[in-house]
This record gives structure tokens, C-alpha cells and sequence, in this order.
């Protein structure tokens, strides 16, 4: 502490039984959670009984700028209360924080002296005693209490007396804040239990959705699904979109050992390249920009479990070597570690990319496409298992009713017959969004009418056949043709195909041979 300008009129502390009262009031508020501005509130105006101030505020620091949380006093106003000051710029309240201990400065506006902390807001002499309190929690920082007088400095008593206060106000925010963190963790769990049980319905109901197929091929994919549940070897399950990729891969974590344990998913399509890798492997704090906390990453939250990489197919190049090495020795660093993370991970990976054409490309490694194609499922269009569409639509409506909470839906033997005649070029995922969208005509349940949800034109015909892309290894055999049609099937010399492809004629000849290109002439 240091006093200064020591002839001007002194502040005591006023009669012991005010003093008394007020650190009892505070005491009381600091031990109530959820009672932060009361507490604040009341600590200035219990002050106010035994130190005398014309303005009293509670500077709280948030980013290296104190802003005012709440003022009292004569002097005070609405100005005082939208203040804000940045920390660098005082050095009193520097010291306060950095040495944790109460302090009286003489302020000067425009001359000698320290800074004065309401400058621009209140109407005090140019020279006045400021009292500065830090309120710390630990080591945290917190805020400052300051106050003001005109013409008068204050005692020791009065500092010490501050200094209590500083530290009770410290000690109530740091313990209102704990509860609140408590109260968050609690919600959280109460969150993450309610999904949990959500996630064990829906594994649950992924099961059952695959096990009443009357498709012969769904049954015997079934057969073999479970036979692969009850092992840790890697599944691969491809498909055309919206066959149910990710209902398959639910259902082999639920007849597998690992059902009580999590089922998570990543989808590596959905994410920027450059946080794909932290989003599966995690990061330290300070990794990159905008890391500003430790994060443990998917594979680290299905320790136990199953991990699910969806669209497998899209996942950059780098990534694919440390998945490699991740599939092969269930070990990785964190982004910005160098320390290694061992976990115990069943890997199901799903795609409707044809993965050995993507190879051909080179946008897919070789030896990751034979690590995760230990066991493939290559799950049927819709439009090949017509006979599952009855009972398909029925599990569909019965999770919607239990999601909605409503009257039982129906469906027409009428609609039922229309379906049938549908090709279904979304798949399992276009029949739950048409009965989805047919349902919402008919709010208070009864019978759907699926023409609408179908959207068929008026005159009823039948949709048309889906477009069949053709695959990569397509196009490329295409394109050499027709530029070997240009060059009259030459490949080498200056006006051949490898010079106006710029590429070594052999590497081109290898790759013609490997397509079944064959030249008409030329050499």
C-alpha cells in the first residue's frame, strides 16, 4: 500500500457495529449461488456505511478492458455505469492486480499523478485520493474496486477494512462461479445421458428396421452383418445415397460387444481439410489459431466403441496416412502433441464412391482401401428390394409417432400399390422424406396420401428411371478415345496423343492397356 499527499483531511472507518453489519451482509451473499450483481451491489452500499465516497464502482476485466459492473455514490450516474477503461493504461490498477494488494493514489487530470479512473464521467477536484481494491480468485483476476473522494485520502483502517472486503467479494464471485460450472456440468450430463439413451434407441431401432426385411439379399447381408458384430474387423459398407449406410453401420454396433459403449460419427465430407484432422484426432491448446482448449477428437470419444467415417471417399490424402497408421496401430499424436494417444476403436467406414476407381485417380490410397475392405457390405437400391417398402414405411411412421407424440398414420393399400410402381432414386432416405412430407396433411394422423408425397405428375405416370452416372474409369477411357481419335491413333511423335496429353508415351501406352483402349492405327 502507499499513501500520498498525506496533509490532506483523512477517512476513517466509521463505529465497529456498521462495520460488523456490512461484512455480515456481504458474508450472507457471497455463500447464496446465482446472486453475483446483489453481491457486487451490496458490498459498495455496506462499504458506504463505513467508508464515506462520492463514487464507488466495481471495474470487472473481461479481455484487458475493465468495464464498470456496478457503481454507487452521489456522483454516480449512467455514465459511470457504461464505462470502460482499458488496464494498460492505468498503471495503479496494474500494481493493484499484479501485487494483490489495496492501494491509495492521488489522481491528477492533465498533470502529475496517476491516471484518474473516472475521468470523463464524474465531476471531481483535479487532485483526489482514489482507493483501488483488487478482487482476485487465486491467481484469476477478477475486477477492481475503486473509490473516490474529493479533497480527503484515506487510513490504513479504511484500506484494511477495502482489502476484506476485496477478498469476500473474491471469494463469493469464485464460489458462485464453481456452482454455476457445476450447474452447466450437471445439464451437460443430463444432455449426454438423454442422448445416450437416444443413441441406444436408435441402434436398437436399426436392428430392428434391418431384421424384418423380407428381401432375400437384406437377409443374407443381415446373417453376414452379424457374424461381422461380434469381431473388431474393420467393415466397409458402400451403396448407392440413401440406401442406409449409417443404419447398417448402427446395427452391427448394436449386436456387437461394444453396444453399451459409444457410437460415433464423422462425416469427411462435411469438414474444411484443414480441421478435418484435429476434428478426428484432436488438438492441444494453442495449436493453431482459434484453438483455445484442449480437444480430445472423435477417435478419443469412441474409445470403446465404434467410430463411423462416412463418405470415406472424400477424406484428403494427408489424412488418409495417419488414418493408416491410426487403423494399424489404434495409436496417434493430437494436433500439436508429441505425445502419443493409444485408443481401442472398431472403424466402420461407409461410401457410395466406387473407392477402387478413386484409386485409379489417385485421390485414394491403395494400402487405406485394403486396411478398411476387410469386410465389405455393399448394401442394395431400394428399387431392388421392393418388398421391403410396406414394412419399411410402416418403422418409418411408427418413429415418427413416437417422435411426434401423435395419432397413428395409415397407409392405403392405393398408395401402397402406387409405391410399388416408384423406382425410388433416393432410396431409403426419399421414402422417409415423402412420408414425412405427406404426414404434414394430415396433422391429426389417419390415412396419408401418398400421391402428394410422391409429387407425381397429374397424369399419374410413372417416375422415370434414375440417370446412371458413369463411373470415373468411364470417363477416363472415353476421353482417350476420342483423343486417340484425333491423333488417328498415334501415340508417339510430335503431333501424337502422349505430346498432346503431355505425358510420357509408355506411361500412356501402360494406362491405354490397363482401360482396354485399343488404337485403330498409328504408332
Amino acid at each position: 500500500m502507499s499513501e500520498r499527499d498525506e496533509g490532506a483531511r483523512v477517512v476513517g472507518p466509521r463505529g465497529l457495529p456498521e462495520v460488523a453489519s456490512g461484512l455480515s451482509e456481504v458474508a450472507e451473499l457471497a455463500a447464496q449461488p446465482g446472486r453475483d450483481d446483489e453481491l457486487i451491489v451490496g458490498a459498495l452500499e455496506a462499504l458506504g456505511d463505513s467508508i464515506p465516497y462520492e463514487v464507488a464502482a466495481f471495474f470487472e476485466l473481461e479481455d484487458g478492458m475493465l468495464r464498470v459492473r456496478a457503481a454507487r455514490g452521489p456522483s454516480a450516474s449512467m455514465a459511470v455505469t457504461r464505462h470502460r477503461i482499458p488496464l494498460d493504461a492505468h498503471p495503479a490498477l496494474k500494481r493493484a492486480f499484479d501485487s494483490g494488494g489495496t492501494e491509495v493514489l492521488v489522481t491528477a487530470r492533465g498533470g502529475d499523478g496517476e491516471p484518474d479512473p473516472f475521468e470523463g464521467v464524474v465531476d471531481l477536484p483535479p487532485r483526489h485520493p482514489c482507493l483501488i481494491v483488487p478482487v482476485l480468485a487465486g491467481t484469476e483476476r477478477i475486477g477492481v474496486l475503486t473509490f473516490a473522494t474529493a479533497g480527503k485520502t484515506y487510513t490504513r483502517e479504511v484500506t484494511d477494512l477495502a482489502t476484506v472486503y476485496g477478498a469476500l467479494i473474491g471469494l463469493g464471485l469464485a464460489a458462485q462461479a464453481r456452482a454455476r460450472r457445476l450447474e452447466q456440468l450437471r445439464d451437460r450430463l443430463t444432455e449426454q445421458n438423454r442422448l445416450l439413451v437416444e443413441e441406444v434407441a436408435a441402434d436398437t431401432d436399426a436392428c430392428r428396421a434391418l431384421e424384418m426385411s423380407e428381401s432375400k439379399v437384406m437377409r443374407r447381408l443381415v446373417r453376414m452383418a452379424k457374424q461381422v458384430a461380434v469381431t473388431d474387423a474393420p467393415v466397409l459398407v458402400t451403396g448407392e445415397t440413401g440406401t442406409g449406410k449409417e443404419v447398417m453401420a448402427r446395427a452391427i454396433h448394436g449386436w456387437s460387444t461394444r453396444a453399451d459403449q459409444a457410437f460415433v460419427t464423422v462425416n469427411c465430407a462435411a469438414l474444411p481439410e484443414t480441421l478435418i484432422e484435429s476434428e478426428l484426432f484432436g488438438h492441444r491448446k494453442g495449436a493453431f489459431s482459434g484453438a483455445v482448449s484442449d480437444r480430445p477428437g472423435r477417435f478419443r470419444l469412441a474409445d470403446g466403441g465404434t467410430l463411423l467415417l462416412d463418405e470415406i471417399g472424400e477424406l484428403p490424402p494427408e489424412t488418409q496416412v495417419k488414418l493408416l497408421r491410426v487403423l494399424e496401430e489404434q495409436t496417434f499424436e493430437p494436433v500439436g502433441s508429441d505425445k502419443s494417444v493409444t485408443v481401442n476403436v472398431r472403424i466402420i467406414a461407409a461410401t457410395n464412391v466406387d473407392l477402387e476407381d478413386a484409386i485409379d485417380a489417385g485421390t485414394f490410397r491403395e494400402d487405406l482401401f485394403y486396411r478398411l475392405h476387410v469386410f465389405p457390405i455393399d448394401l442394395p437400391p431400394l428399387r431392388e428390394r421392393m418388398e421391403d417398402v410396406p414394412l419399411l414405411a410402416r418403422h418409418v411412421l411408427d418413429r415418427i409417432e413416437r417422435r411426434a407424440g401423435r395419432a397413428r398414420w395409415t397407409v392405403s393399400e392405393k398408395s401402397l400399390k402406387r409405391m410399388a410402381r416408384y423406382k425410388w432414386p433416393g432410396n431409403v432416405r426419399e421414402l422417409v422424406n415423402t412420408l414425412e412430407r405427406a404426414r404434414v396433411f394430415a396433422p391429426t394422423g389417419g390415412e396419408l396420401n401418398i400421391e402428394v408425397g410422391l409429387e407425381l405428375d397429374p397424369s399419374g405416370r410413372r417416375a422415370r428411371r434414375p440417370r446412371k452416372w458413369p463411373t470415373l474409369k468411364e470417363h477416363e477411357r472415353e476421353y482417350l478415345e476420342r483423343v486417340l481419335e484425333k491423333t488417328g491413333g498415334k501415340i508417339y511423335g510430335p503431333d501424337g496423343a502422349a505430346a498432346l496429353l503431355d505425358v510420357p508415351p509408355t506411361t500412356l501406352q501402360s494406362r491405354l492397356q490397363r482401360l482396354g483402349v485399343a488404337r485403330s492405327r498409328g504408332s
